[in-house]
């Protein structure tokens, strides 16, 4: 069976390949609502730069250190937070 699976998996999977071009269509859409044309000639020129290209390739790592550094400084300020109202409360008791 795992070699009609794998047959079977990558003969369905080519065939839905051609509705890739109804996404592309509808990204195109969303930006073009947004950028005018130079807009995204300027973006598309940024990206092909090797600071845009840069940018891509860090990007994922970048924001998942950014995330990673706002959780921390939410649960500090959470904490902090709750310290000095209950230190308020407890003072005012």
């Amino acid at each position: 069976m795992q070699e009609l699976i794998g047959r079977t998996v990558s003969e369905k999977a080519l065939a839905l390949a051609p509705r890739r071009a109804d996404l592309e269509k509808e990204a195109a859409l969303a930006y073009a609502k947004v950028f005018s044309e130079k807009e995204l000639t300027e973006i598309a020129a940024f990206y092909n730069s090797d600071s845009g290209k840069k940018l891509l390739d860090s990007g994922p790592a970048v924001t998942r250190d950014l995330l990673k550094a706002a959780e921390i400084w939410q649960n500090g300020l959470a904490r902090d937070l709750a310290q000095q109202v209950g230190e308020t409360l407890a003072a005012a008791a």
